[in-house]
């Protein structure tokens, strides 16, 4: 059985595990051809005492978490694409890994600069005295004070001290002292982004509407896929471990799990579904981005239960299974019912005691 895969009642999935009996069997009958370690005697009991002492576990009562495995990548957060309002010829592309914070320009169209504010709402009209007033004025004027360009009182009236400050601002970059700003020219952001990747080279034409950069958080996460059969049991909240391309292993938690996805057309295999994490220290990545990393995500397996190694486990007849149990010299088949599975452990529901010694062919 993938130890990947959810499994139901013991019942219902007794079928199921005999692929793992089985490999235990193998290994059991594997071990007569090179000298049995056991003599078995009539009545189905063995006597230990006329040869090698028999490698043992304890049974013991407790958790087996099962782990899912996935690869991932680790890059900036997405957060979508960003197109230009004016058009133009690009003289200066985005950068990727620019933090577009506020008074920052983005790329230069015609050898003007869109700059930077923070705010909001998106710009959807040029800023010129005469205009009608709108929440996008008191926006601007509030960008315009935090920039240190005072535009007097901060209300939703574009008035000729607003135009000054722009004035202002336009002087500090070295433009055309206008007074107004036309559309395109000022790109509002709620928080700080930074470019992640961009197509346009320096001298490339585009179009209002055109993307021109993706944009991404300054905060890391990871992108993977698991299963449609491993969804039932990976939740958004869960725990679990990302290993860099260096070996270093960082807690991470799952952010989102998606619904399952069809494979692209040019693409083969069977639907998968996305999930994204959160490193828990995202410092401890270094620098890291855009990088292939390991996802182990544990998730419920054997929940308080008497648990054997599965290779303890023997197939004694059809759909029935029992251990070999060692008191002082002499070892004696009993036979169990089994529960769920995980990271090569069993749960017995009947059939053992906790503290019993339960032989593991080696």
């Amino acid at each position: 059985m993938d130890e990947h895969t959810p499994t139901g009642p013991a019942r219902a999935h007794r079928r199921g595990r005999t692929m793992i009996i089985c490999t235990a069997v193998a290994v059991t009958l594997g071990l007569a051809g090179a000298g049995a370690v056991l003599a078995v005697t009539p009545g189905g009991d063995a006597d230990a005492a006329t040869g090698p002492k028999p490698t043992t576990a304890v049974v013991e009562r407790k958790s087996v978490d099962r782990t899912v495995t996935s690869r991932g990548t680790l890059g900036y957060d997405s957060r979508g694409p960003v197109t230009a309002q004016r058009g133009g010829t690009v003289t200066a592309p985005p950068v990727p890994g620019t933090v577009l914070t506020p008074g920052a320009t983005l790329l230069r169209i015609d050898d003007r600069p869109v700059t930077v504010f923070r705010g909001a709402l998106p710009s959807w009209r040029p800023f010129a005295a005469g205009m009608a007033k709108g929440p996008d004025v008191r926006q601007l004027e509030q960008a315009l004070r935090d920039a240190g360009f005072d535009p007097g009182f901060v209300d939703e009236e574009f008035t000729a001290v607003t135009g000054a400050a722009v004035e202002r601002w336009q002087k500090s970059l070295g433009a055309p002292q206008s007074g107004t700003i036309a559309l395109g020219d000022v790109l509002f952001m709620p928080d700080d982004l930074r470019v992640g990747s961009t197509t346009l080279t320096a001298g490339a034409t585009i179009a209002a509407g055109d993307e021109v950069a993706t944009l991404a958080t300054g905060t890391r996460a990871v992108a993977a896929t698991i299963t449609p059969e491993q969804r039932s049991s990976v939740h958004a909240g869960g725990t679990a471990t990302v290993t860099l391309p260096d070996g270093k292993a960082v807690p991470a938690k799952i952010r989102s799990v998606g619904q399952p996805e069809q494979p692209e057309e040019d693409e083969t295999g069977s639907p998968r579904v996305p999930i994204t994490l959160a490193l828990d220290d995202d410092a401890a990545a270094g620098d890291a981005s855009d990088v292939d990393v390991r996802v182990d995500i544990a998730t419920p397996g054997i929940r308080d239960a008497l648990v054997v190694p599965v290779e303890a486990v023997l197939a004694t007849g059809h759909d029935t299974y029992g251990v070999q149990v060692l008191t002082g010299t002499t070892v004696r088949t009993k036979t169990v019912e089994l529960g769920e599975s995980a990271a090569g452990s069993v749960a017995v529901t009947k059939g053992l005691r906790a503290g019993e010694r339960v032989v593991v062919p080696r």
